[in-house]
């Protein structure tokens, strides 16, 4: 309400939506308005939906590596990602506690840019697309922070895999 003993005038919602890639936002959208519009009738409710923000289809970066590991097959991807584990293994080896340790190779369930060229160039046996990049904590919070050792590993390690993967003279 608008103040501590009135009954409230109106209630506002919001919500952040996330789903699987293959799933198109038109789809989850009606999915919703379909659910809530039913349930709003049924109370008698008046109900306005709106979409604000971000909005963007779902994608899969590195689908050799579902799960965190590969496949098995060899592809493209395999062996991008073994260029970039020697590369981040040779920035590394200077530090004792990066000693045998290797890159996460894992799912994120945030969007990046990356999903960009990945759903542009829907074949990933010709393209390669990831994220890669420092350890940090508490991502987009007032209290993020990112490891200065682990972004220096960062860029040693893309320097070294742009001489190894696209060749400098």
């Amino acid at each position: 309400g608008n103040w501590a003993s009135s009954v409230p005038s109106s209630c506002r919602f919001e919500a952040r939506v996330g789903f699987w890639p293959g799933i198109k936002i038109e789809d989850v959208k009606r999915d919703i308005e379909s659910t809530l519009n039913y349930e709003a009738n049924k109370l008698g409710l008046g109900l306005e939906i709106a979409y604000r923000g971000f909005q963007a289809d779902g994608a899969v970066l590195l689908p050799d590596f579902v799960g965190g590991e590969a496949s098995g097959k060899k592809s493209l991807q395999t062996d991008f990602v073994d260029s970039l584990q020697k590369c981040y293994k040779t920035a590394s080896a200077g530090d004792e506690s990066n000693a045998g340790r290797k890159l996460l190779v894992k799912p994120i369930t945030c969007t990046c840019d990356a999903r960009f060229y990945s759903n542009l160039y829907q074949n990933s046996d010709n393209v390669v697309v990831t994220c890669f990049g420092p350890e940090a904590d508490s991502i987009h919070g007032v209290d993020e922070s990112v490891s200065l050792k682990s972004f220096r590993d960062c860029m040693v390690t893309i320097a070294l895999f742009i001489n190894e993967w696209c060749g400098l003279e």
